[in-house]
């Protein structure tokens, strides 16, 4: 049979085939968006009816309005307004003035028609006391005399909440609350409905700077790089060449502030890849001092200065530094010529400020970031200069918790609260020094002048004291009652586990560079402020490679580690 025959035949109709059957048609599966959508029409459906029914006319509602409800004890903190519980605003962009009125729908106080922040009255107060307790603590930020409290909170409300946050100190949940609401409205005006205002940078440094207990390295890394993001989204380095007016000095101390907070941490945890540029700084700094608009600037301008010079250090004296390796100086050189430049600085001093207690601290830290150089094991000095540059380090050790401690009073602070990382920092230092083990230096001696358990315990008593006042607050004693907000464990007690571990720690470091005893005779080291109901903690020495940027959670148990909210 021919191809063409067989063609012929495969395509010619066959009578006794029976067609196809039709195919099964493919049901459309319910998505998840629209099984919400068709629930949220049900429940708007009846939410209507019900309030058609609920709410004939005004005349009767009017009528039977319940008796009005007594005042509170507690008006000071909580206002009899009716504002808190009206029904919320619809959702709006983020407007200065909005940002202050309306609460966040998920506060628990705001659902129970109890406002988070103060009344006028309360508040007022709170910005005179911020003002002259706290205000010259951090003169990168500064409120002009004349704005009055009225005015703050409808101009500048992001900063206005930022100052209510940092007064609530003593008040634990109710400063959490108020922190993690304050922080929202940040993240939102920063992302989400972004608002281009000065105002936000602002009340971010504040929040940084008086919220730090309250922050894991992460958090803080990331606010610290927002800082500088909102630096460059307002384009503050623009008023280089002028005109320097009140408003472009503003911008100038909330660049220099921008710096001072980095620099702050990223000196003594050495990483030079963090530091920020200081070339704009330097303009700042000599506008202001020109300038003089406030007293404060002067300040401001010693301490950039100081800040500047202990970068400088960190970087040059950083281990992956290819040009300090490179070098034919020896490191006694170096580190005398920082030293005369140190002590330029502090010649230079004004009378007002040689006592101030940040600039002395950042002048001591920045000269043990100097004389650390004394404890790496690849320096090349000579082992007369590297024990005296180990005494010297010894000295000013003691020198900063001296300074820290004696005369402290948790009701008046001295220092902003993201300095006390500057005691971990130390601790480090003299825990090292207290386990050394070179030819010329007496160990023994170096952990009778560190005193170390002394100034552990000092530091656990201050943290003890704010946390029993912070948990005795009116405003959260009446939450807690109400159960409107949850028992949160405070981040001082954290703070409080994880010094205890610090001590731990210590013993550990001291019972291994302690001579060894003979094995009838053994030796049980119990640590300051040791608790048996804290479980064992096996640390090393390479956690404090991390120590600035893990101040919660560096020492602390698992489950003891998550700040009080997370982002």
């Amino acid at each position: 049979m021919s191809s063409w025959n067989i063609t012929i035949q495969v395509r010619a109709p066959c009578g006794n085939q029976t067609p196809a059957p039709p195919r099964v048609k493919k049901v459309q599966k319910t998505t998840r968006v629209a099984e919400l959508e068709k629930r949220l029409n049900q429940l708007a459906s009846q939410l209507s009816s019900a309030q058609g029914t609920s709410f004939p006319n005004t005349s009767s509602q009017a009528a039977s309005s319940p008796a009005p409800v007594a005042p509170s004890c507690f008006g000071h903190l909580f206002p009899a307004d009716s504002q808190a519980s009206a029904a919320p605003p619809p959702l709006a962009p983020v407007t200065p003035s909005a940002s202050v009125s309306d609460e966040s729908a998920s506060s628990p106080s705001a659902s129970a028609g109890i406002s988070l922040w103060p009344d006028p009255l309360q508040a007022a107060a709170m910005l005179e006391d911020f003002k002259r307790e706290k205000a010259a603590l951090f003169p990168f930020v500064v409120i002009p005399p004349g704005m009055s409290e009225a005015t703050l909170r409808v101009q500048r409300p992001f900063l206005w909440k930022g100052i209510m946050v940092c007064q609530r100190f003593f008040d634990g949940t109710g400063q959490i609350t108020a922190g993690r609401e304050l922080l929202t409205e940040i993240s939102r005006a920063s992302f989400i409905e972004p608002l281009k205002s000065l105002d936000v940078l602002q009340s971010l440094q504040l929040a940084i700077s008086w919220l730090h207990y309250c922050l894991n390295g992460f958090q803080l890394t990331n606010m610290l790089f927002l800082c500088r993001s909102l630096c460059i989204a307002l384009r503050l380095t623009r008023d280089a060449a002028g005109p320097h007016d009140s408003a472009a000095l503003e911008r100038m101390r909330a660049y220099a502030g921008c710096y001072f907070l980095n620099s702050l941490i990223f000196t003594t945890e050495k990483l030079p890849d963090a530091f920020m540029n200081t070339s704009y700084l330097d303009t700042c700094c000599s506008v202001l001092q020109a300038k003089m608009e406030y007293e404060s600037d002067l300040h401001l301008v010693h301490l950039v200065g100081i800040q500047k010079l202990a970068q400088s250090i960190s970087l040059t004296l950083d281990g992956n530094n290819i040009a300090l390796q490179s070098t034919r100086l020896p490191p006694t050189m170096i580190v005398d010529a920082f030293r005369e430049q140190l002590d330029s600085y502090q010649a230079n001093l004004p009378p007002r400020l040689q006592n101030d207690q940040t600039i002395r601290i950042r002048v001591i830290v920045a000269q043990a970031l100097l004389h650390e150089i004394a404890l790496l094991e690849s320096s090349v000095m000579t082992l007369p200069d590297r024990i005296s540059l180990l005494w010297r380090l010894l000295e000013l050790v003691t020198t900063y918790m001296k300074v820290r401690f004696i005369g402290s009073d948790v009701y008046r602070p001295k220092t902003i609260c993201i300095m006390t990382g500057d005691f971990i920092f130390c601790g480090q230092i003299a825990m090292k020094l207290a386990s050394l083990r070179i030819p010329g230096w007496d160990t023994g001696r170096a952990r009778e002048k560190l005193e170390l358990e002394r100034w552990i315990g000092a530091q656990k008593d201050e943290l003890e004291e704010i946390t029993a006042v912070r948990a005795r607050s009116l405003w959260t004693a009446e939450l807690q009652a109400k159960g409107l907000s949850p028992v949160v464990m405070d981040p001082f007690q954290k703070l409080v586990i994880s010094l205890r571990g610090f001590a731990i720690l210590l013993a550990k470091e001291m019972e291994k560079s302690a001579p060894l005893t003979p094995p009838e005779e053994p030796v049980e080291v119990v640590p300051p402020g040791y608790d048996e109901s804290m479980p064992e903690l096996d640390i090393d020495m390479s956690i404090f490679d991390d120590f600035h940027l893990t101040q919660i959670d560096f020492l602390t148990p698992d489950g003891l580690t998550t700040p009080p909210w997370g982002y």
